[in-house]
């Protein structure tokens, strides 16, 4: 059963037009509003996607811009940080999220902006949601949002092929317990850690990026993986049985993309 208790981000005096009454002799009516953040690679099926949470997916804000459908004059914006509104589905379904927002009923216009902050401190701003909402009498209207990362275009290039027999990649996340809203859990109750972005996963060459050794005389150097979720990864490396982990970072900008260059015959690790 949902709580009774919400920190409420109230319209009073505004231009969307609560009136002159800034506490209302009733319950008070608005939108609840709540959201959480989903994978968006698809590669070992729609059951692997996994929530991330805003750290994990780089969201700093929710931005909702709300505007009275019967008059575009009565307009406001309320900017969240990430977390005020995160909910996985168990906690929609037991807490009040603390994103309350008091409307008297009627129509709304919302739009939905979701602001990410690359790894080199730029912002990126994209549009996630454009609907209209009608806020109910005597009832809080609930609203909860599944909102799927921005995928990003991600291309590696191979060095130093000429110097080893096999190698293979693996693509883990660098902290599964931060990136994930629901990390999985073994059965001693700890994160699963190292753990496998995903098992399919290989290159447009056909290069396996879950483990599988590869001759470096075939491997080819460039390659693209057309759809990653961003966030913060570890790269394995093993390149004739030597292992070095590398830090990769995919930015939250799917417009440019990212790339990584790999030089198997001078890994950055202790051989």
């Amino acid at each position: 059963m949902r709580s009774e208790h919400r920190i409420q981000t109230l319209v009073v005096l505004g231009s969307l037009g609560l009136g002159g009454c800034v506490l209302p002799a009733d319950e008070p009516t608005g939108m609840e509003l709540s959201w959480r953040f989903v994978e968006v690679n698809t590669v070992d099926g729609e059951e692997a996607q996994r929530l991330r949470s805003c750290e994990g997916g780089q969201i700093d804000e929710v931005v909702f811009s709300i505007t009275d459908a019967s008059d575009a004059s009565r307009s406001e914006t309320f900017r969240y940080p990430c977390g005020y509104g995160y909910q996985t589905p168990s906690q929609f379904q037991t807490e009040s999220s603390d994103a309350f927002i008091e409307l008297k009923p009627r129509d709304y216009d919302v739009q939905i902006d979701i602001v990410s902050i690359t790894p080199d401190g730029g912002t990126v701003v994209r549009r996630a949601r454009d609907l209209t909402v009608d806020v109910l009498e005597r009832t809080v209207t609930l609203q909860d949002f599944d909102f799927g990362l921005e995928p990003v275009e991600f291309a590696l290039t191979l060095e130093g092929l000429d110097g080893c027999d096999q190698a293979s990649l693996s693509l883990q996340y660098a902290d599964p317990e931060a990136a994930l809203a629901e990390p999985p859990r073994n059965d001693a109750g700890d994160v699963v850690s190292p753990l496998l972005y995903r098992e399919g996963l290989a290159t447009d060459g056909g290069l396996s990026l879950s483990g599988t050794a590869f001759n470096c005389a075939d491997a080819g150097a460039d390659h693209t993986i057309a759809e990653l979720d961003p966030g913060a990864y570890t790269l394995e490396v093993d390149v004739d049985g030597v292992l070095c982990p590398i830090d990769v970072e995919i930015g939250a900008d799917g417009q440019r993309g990212m790339a990584h260059v790999i030089d198997l015959a001078n890994l950055p690790c202790d051989g």
